[in-house]
């Protein structure tokens, strides 16, 4: 379209130049102006046409170069409109990421709440089924025989502790026998942990009884230490032997006992469920320390003690 135009505007213009300069190249002389009325020649008509054509030619240049820089502004405007958009996708799709991990993450929460729920509701129920058979039942009478690792009878102070919490139940000493037999009249349906009342001795198995309905439950008790007798003479400063004494210990950690052990007629005794250590014997008073000694792993006689 514009070259169209270049075209007819430079032929005008040839035109227009070109066709008097013929006139005078041929020998003609410009006709002196007489007075009167005044007639335009053709080719006048002619190049005022052409000025005229080249006059639009030229507005429609400029309306089509305006058209062109307003279209260049809305391509400009397209583009950054373009670039807002795909800003816009890359946010969004960020955006989406973000999401994905944080649904992630509180699925995993979840996951983990809902096995901690399972566990929760595992124990109440267990504790509901121990809760129903205590109120359904009665209690039983329990007796432990207890054993040392090395397999000789031991006699260890025991308590019964609840597992689903509530108040433990110490050994009745006047129902046991320091022959390795502890008793628990009237021990409630439920499911126990078998504590020792002294931390020298370990409970090997088992840990945990059940007590259910009524009546009564003997079982052995297996401990994981060994025990050892230890003997010998208890004597005053002039010789004379200590008759029905009490025979007592403690350990470094300041833990002490007695479970019944006394001297004879002649002054001797013999303990022979102690483990392993290091212990301060005491005769006949708690509060005087008689010997010290420490059991390995054999018997230990600790001759004439004053």
């Amino acid at each position: 379209m514009r070259q169209s135009l270049i075209a007819a505007i430079s032929a005008a213009v040839f035109t227009a130049v070109a066709i008097p300069a013929l006139a005078l190249a041929d020998g003609n002389h410009p006709h002196h102006v007489h007075h009167g009325p005044r007639n335009v020649s053709p080719i006048q008509q002619q190049v005022a046409k052409l000025n005229k054509e080249v006059q639009q030619a030229l507005q429609e240049i400029q309306t089509l170069s305006n058209q062109t820089v307003q279209q260049q502004n809305e391509l400009s405007q397209e583009q950054n409109a373009l670039a807002q958009d795909q800003q816009e996708i890359q946010n969004l799709s960020n955006t989406d990421r973000q999401q994905a991990d944080q649904i992630a993450n509180l699925q995993q929460a979840v996951n983990a709440q809902d096995q901690q729920l399972a566990a929760l509701q595992n124990s109440i129920n267990v504790f509901a089924n121990e809760i129903q058979q205590l109120q359904s039942s009665g209690s039983q009478t329990v007796e432990i025989r207890e054993m040392a690792a090395n397999g000789q009878p031991v006699f260890v102070g025991l308590t019964l502790v609840p597992i689903h919490g509530g108040p433990s139940i110490s050994y009745d000493p006047t129902d046991s026998s320091y022959n390795g037999t502890v008793a628990f009249p009237n021990v409630p349906s439920g499911t126990y942990d078998v504590v020792t009342a002294a931390p020298e001795y370990q409970v090997n198995q088992p840990k945990q009884i059940a007590v259910q309905n009524s009546g009564s439950t003997t079982l052995t008790l297996q401990l994981s230490t060994n025990i050892y007798t230890v003997s010998g003479t208890a004597e005053t400063p002039s010789g004379s032997p200590v008759i029905n004494a009490p025979i007592s210990f403690s350990d470094p950690s300041g833990h002490s006992w007695s479970y019944g052990w006394h001297t004879d007629s002649n002054g001797t005794f013999a303990v022979d469920d102690l483990p392993p250590g290091t212990y301060t014997i005491h005769a006949g008073s708690l509060s005087a320390d008689e010997a010290t000694f420490t059991i390995t792993n054999t018997n230990f006689n600790l001759g004439i003690i004053k």
